[in-house]
């Protein structure tokens, strides 16, 4: 993946370029209409930039506003150290870098925004290489909708470390499916660094390149899947009480981040809270449903097993609010992406259909969450030339409340 808007200009992209420039708002309509009309997917990374540039314009609030504050401790710091911070290295250093070098905080907003775009752009157009029958219009349009509304915009907006390294480690899985195992483990290191949550990955990832030696019958994951409903939570409590202060350590966590992520479901959220983490589950919940009931639609063993292996995964952490809150971002992309690649052809259109339905209700239940802190972005701001957007700031001491 490339990170950077690298590929070959043609004219017309040299055009859209030109009016992103002059009117991020009016070139986003330009690359809307070659989406639709052309398929044009090489204009995928100028989207992604554009909603950097939204996420930029996006006031602080939540834990974003802790980070402000961070990046504020560090404007009149003499330290020249490269690496900051005890856990979760990669948002420290980049704070510090930034405030020595005069750069504002909102660029690291964005740069996470566009990174989660174009992660979740090279799934859809890996998807596209894979499986041919996914460029026909009638599919590669919800398709690319579906990709494009999974992705936790404001939840990388807000949180910045968590939802960010769910996409880093995605794309690590994505260069191990690639068979770029070197450049997967470097991901996968970034993604580690960047919040300490993403190790959970790492035994799943370790085991991609051999999951296919093995077959596990529908049937014994029906069971396993029942096993781990009944037990897994008793599992991974279990797994936390027996991880010493060492072992936290050195994945960069702490004893207090067992009490954080031990809080149960239904001790923890109101009624109104759970049905809005239904529906920001709903993708997840339905490509878990097609696991479970499309046992004869897998073409490869190592799709199917991995995809059983996320399911279980899922099974342990589903009844504790903060780890399936941020499993999901990581683990729904890469469960869309093996579903849609197997799904019969003949329910194709019906599965797109759903997802695309599932996902609009995900970024529904984001955005009525968060309307106070969306309702006070200056939006508008995207239609005057980029700089206007892109030299915004908001005071150091600025909080929107939530």
């Amino acid at each position: 993946m490339v990170l950077g808007i690298a590929h070959s200009l043609n004219k017309k992209s040299l055009i859209i370029l030109l009016v992103l420039f002059v009117s991020p708002l009016i070139g986003l309509l330009f690359i809307g209409g070659e989406i639709v009309k052309g398929r044009n997917w090489k204009l995928l990374p100028y989207l992604a930039l554009v909603m950097g540039l939204c996420a930029m314009l996006t006031p602080p609030g939540g834990d974003m506003f802790v980070w402000v504050q961070v990046y504020r401790s560090y404007l009149n710091s003499t330290d020249t150290t490269l690496i900051h911070g005890e856990q979760d290295y990669v948002l420290y250093s980049l704070c510090h870098l930034f405030a020595r070098s005069g750069i504002s905080f909102e660029f690291i907003r964005g740069i996470f925004v566009f990174i989660g775009y174009q992660v979740a752009f090279s799934l859809f157009k890996e998807l596209l290489n894979d499986r041919p029958v996914l460029n026909e219009k009638r599919f590669s349009l919800l398709l690319f909708a579906c990709f494009f509304l999974i992705v936790p915009f404001i939840w990388i907006v807000m949180g910045l470390r968590s939802a960010t390294s769910c996409y880093i480690m995605i794309f690590a899985w994505l260069s191990f499916y690639r068979h770029n195992y070197v450049v997967g483990v470097i991901w996968a290191l970034l993604s580690c660094f960047t919040h300490f949550f993403s190790w959970i990955f790492i035994p799943f990832l370790a085991v991609w390149p051999f999951v296919s030696k093995i077959r596990i019958k529908h049937s014994w994951f029906i069971v396993v899947l029942v096993l781990l409903l009944i037990a897994g939570k008793t599992v991974f409590a279990g797994i936390l009480e027996s991880m010493s202060s060492d072992s936290l350590q050195s994945m960069g966590a702490s004893s207090s981040t067992i009490s954080y992520y031990s809080g149960d479901i239904d001790t923890t959220t109101s009624v109104n809270g759970m049905i809005a983490m239904i529906m920001e589950r709903a993708p997840l919940i339905l490509l878990v449903f097609y696991v479970i009931f499309s046992p004869k639609m897998w073409r490869t063993n190592a799709e199917r097993n991995f995809a059983y292996l996320l399911v279980w995964l899922l099974a342990v952490l589903v009844f504790y609010y903060i780890p399936i809150q941020r499993i999901s971002w990581l683990v729904g992309p890469i469960l869309m992406f093996l579903v849609l690649k197997n799904k019969q052809e003949v329910f194709l259109r019906r599965s797109l259909c759903m997802l695309f339905i599932s996902t609009l209700i995900l970024q529904f239940a984001y955005m009525y969450g968060y309307r106070n802190l969306l309702l006070s972005t200056p939006f508008s701001y995207l239609f005057y030339p980029m700089p206007v957007s892109l030299l915004h700031t908001y005071p150091l001491w600025y909080k929107v409340p939530l």
